[in-house]
């Protein structure tokens, strides 16, 4: 199953993403939402060393049909009002740079771990706001765009001059809107420069239209013996050299006989367009001695390196980028295959093909995990974010070096911890204490037999009576810690044994990552072993998928590892009767069903389950953890009821 990246049309504008619609609300779950002990700002902002996009790029960069990027961004699940700056998402960090021109600010931006990990959901007219929550985000499919549209930008054509040099003009009036100086670039005095540069950008519109009119001559039959173009246009009387080169192209189309020949024009011409790139960004002919050409100058030329070095950036990154448009399935909303791509750029398969994207988790009672991940491969959560913190734009130099801030990532492991699940809100409709009762009983009761077990060394258990609770239990020592097979998808779990040695080879260049990383931070070891709370690293292939505690399970739509249930009430039916396609990216929250409502939206993705019996075929597929399913409708009822309560480490309670 193929997409391409996001193509509608959005009417929105830069203003737009940041500016309407009520402020949310924030829900607490544990981190705080206001005062001194307030750490859900630093949950959202703290820097582990991702920034890669300059945000001055963000503010000028448009598609083909005129939309700006930043105004897209809520349909690649992005949230709208980050903080300090307003104008980009949750989840993006900014490190700042000194250096300045104009009013334009060249401090890069990267992710944080909110921009996966922070989630909202809408209902009755009003948003929330939820730390720990799975994103929506489509990472995959807004880096596919981003580097479409940056690739537009590059100067070896007047168009990509002119492609600059409106996007330096849309970046400074956006930095006068958000940025510390509020005052206008050309106010009353200052006509003389917008002036001048309204010749420069007329003198360039018409050298393009010069150059399209020389091409539709070149195409047509006969092709004729070359341009009107008058031989003393290009006569050293001209003002300067750089007027001259622009203006020729206002020359161009006069009744004056006469002029260069075909074949010379179009040597000429050749000449004059690396001319016109030269003067625009490096020449002093402009105006010479002009205070405001020279500064416009170097913003010009900044501008362009800065996409300059984004676009080597994607050029390095072509095996990766080729990954991800080759994705099958894509993951759209709410999923990524982030150790496909961990196999790319750390593990160096570069025909690594990503194929099991699955679910972004919650983080709620992450504090009390021994293994990480849905299949429990690593028992370090340091190991498994200096990996998503490569895989996310990190630098990785040659010599295994990062530009990672290992403490940053330590404090962030620290915040995560902290998050619980959130109380069911009381914008819901209320409890029902009845049937929470009844729920309760259903949940604990030893009903099922149907799945196998395994413990943290991949050995088969017996397999006896079981409950939910049994399954979903809070664990203390990942020893104790049970991983299940219960005829769900198994295409993550043979993901590295299909690949002989990839698993210890990750490893093994994740260790060398971080040693070297630690030492160029001059980290002393003893301090460094204080961030590994369970031992020793370790990473194996499991058997099965650990059974995580349910706290903040309203919270966690959608379901299976894989994210191939929309809602609660739909994994409680038998999977012929689940959902085998549905829209991913909507907010708006359902708390009867419990799930998001799976409408299309703008920018939405239609998820295909391609569902077959034992979790086989696809890797969407929606099979398995059937417990429940065989329960009457008013029971599954009452079982979602208790389920709502989980919240903090209470069950059963308000």
């Amino acid at each position: 199953m193929k997409k391409k990246p996001f193509t509608s049309l959005v009417l929105l504008s830069i203003g737009a993403w940041s500016l309407t619609s009520a402020e949310p609300v924030n829900l607490d779950s544990g981190l705080g939402v206001g005062g001194p002990d307030d750490r859900t700002l630093t949950f959202r902002e703290l820097s582990q060393g991702t920034e890669f996009v300059p945000i001055v790029v963000l503010y000028a960069i448009q598609h083909q049909d005129g939309q700006s990027m930043l105004a897209r961004m809520n349909d690649y699940g992005f949230m709208r009002g980050g903080s300090p700056r307003p104008e980009l998402p949750v989840g993006f960090t900014v490190k700042e740079r000194k250096m300045r021109f104009f009013e334009l600010d060249f401090s890069t931006s990267g992710f944080t771990c909110a921009a996966c990990h922070s989630g909202e959901f809408t209902y009755g007219q009003q948003t929330y706001r939820v730390d720990g929550m799975p994103g929506l985000v489509d990472i995959e499919g807004w880096t596919l765009e981003l580097e479409e549209v940056v690739k537009r930008y590059k100067p070896t054509s007047l168009e990509g001059v002119k492609l600059i040099f409106d996007a330096t003009k849309r970046a400074l009036d956006y930095s006068r809107r958000y940025g510390d100086r509020r005052e206008k670039l050309f106010g009353a005095n200052h006509l003389a420069e917008r002036s001048m540069m309204a010749e420069l950008e007329r003198s360039l519109d018409a050298l393009i239209e010069s150059q399209s009119r020389l091409n539709e001559a070149e195409a047509a039959p006969g092709g004729g013996d070359g341009g009107p173009f008058r031989q003393e246009a290009l006569s050293e009387d001209s003002r300067t050299k750089a007027y001259q080169l622009l203006a020729l192209g206002a020359l161009y189309g006069t009744a004056e006989p006469g002029g260069l020949g075909r074949n010379e024009f179009l040597e000429e011409f050749g000449d004059l367009e690396k001319g016109v790139m030269e003067e625009l960004f490096l020449g002093e002919n402009f105006f010479p001695g002009h205070r405001f050409i020279q500064e416009w100058r170097q913003v010009l030329q900044k501008m362009r390196d800065e996409l300059a070095v984004l676009q080597a950036r994607f050029t390095n990154g072509k095996a990766l980028l080729q990954a991800l448009r080759e994705s099958d399935p894509l993951p759209g909303h709410g999923r990524d295959d982030a150790w496909g791509l961990i196999d790319l750029i750390i593990g160096g398969k570069r025909d690594a093909q990503l194929s099991t994207p699955i679910s972004i988790p919650a983080l709620f009672g992450a504090g009390g995990y021994r293994d990480f991940h849905i299949d429990g491969n690593t028992n370090s959560m340091m190991d498994r974010n200096i990996a998503q913190a490569v895989a996310l734009g990190a630098k990785l130099y040659p010599n295994k070096n990062t530009n990672i801030d290992l403490p940053a990532v330590h404090e962030a492991n620290l915040l995560a911890a902290a998050i619980k699940g959130p109380r069911w809100p009381d914008i819901f409709p209320p409890l029902d204490q009845e049937k929470v009762a009844k729920g309760k009983q259903l949940f604990e009761a030893k009903s099922y037999d149907q799945y196998r077990v395994f413990d943290y060394q991949g050995q088969s258990l017996p397999v006896e009576k079981a409950s939910c609770a049994d399954c979903h239990q809070v664990v203390d020592d990942y020893r104790k810690q049970r991983f299940y097979r219960v005829g769900t998808n198994l295409k993550r779990l043979e993901h590295y044994p299909s690949q002989p040695g990839m698993l210890p080879k990750i490893a093994t260049e994740l260790a060398k990552i971080r040693q070297k990383t630690q030492e160029a931070a001059k980290i002393p070891d003893e301090e460094a072993a204080q961030w590994e709370p369970n031992g020793k690293p370790w990473w194996r292939s499991q058997k099965g998928y650990v059974a995580k505690p349910l706290d903040g399970i309203w919270a966690s739509a959608p379901y299976l590892h894989n994210g191939s249930v929309p809602s609660l009430a739909d994994l409680f039916l038998p999977v012929a009767k689940r959902p085998e396609k549905f829209y991913t990216g909507s907010r708006e929250f359902d708390p009867i069903k419990v799930g998001y409502r799976t409408d299309k939206v703008r920018g939405s993705y239609l998820f295909e389950t391609g569902a077959k019996a034992n979790g086989e075929g696809s890797a969407n597929a929606n099979a398995g953890h059937e417990f429940g399913t065989e329960l009457s409708a008013e029971e599954r009822e009452c079982l979602i009821e208790y389920l709502k309560t989980f919240s903090m480490g209470n069950r059963g309670k308000l």
